[in-house]
C-alpha cells in the first residue's frame, strides 16, 4: 500500500470473520483528505464512464456498493 493511502486513512485493514474475507478502511489519518477522496469517488461514480463500468462489473461479481467505494478509494 502506498504512503498516501495510509495518510488518508484508506489503507485496508483485515476485518474478516468466519468464512467472510473482507477489509475495512483505516479510520485514522487525515479526515479532511479522506472526505475529499470520498467526494472524488462519488463524482466519478456519477460522471466517469470507465468508473461506472468498473462498478457495474464488480456488482455482477456480488460486491456491495460500499465495498466498491472502498476499492475505488484505494
Amino acid at each position: 500500500m502506498t504512503c498516501l493511502s495510509a495518510a488518508v486513512g484508506a489503507a485496508p485493514i483485515p476485518a474478516s470473520s468466519g468464512k467472510t474475507v473482507r477489509y475495512r478502511l483505516n479510520r485514522s489519518g487525515d479526515r479532511q483528505l479522506n472526505r475529499a477522496l470520498h467526494t472524488i469517488v462519488l463524482t466519478r461514480l456519477q460522471r466517469d464512464e470507465p468508473t461506472r463500468a468498473y462498478a457495474e462489473r464488480r456488482r455482477t461479481e456480488g460486491i456491495t456498493d460500499r465495498e466498491i467505494k472502498r476499492c475505488l478509494k484505494r
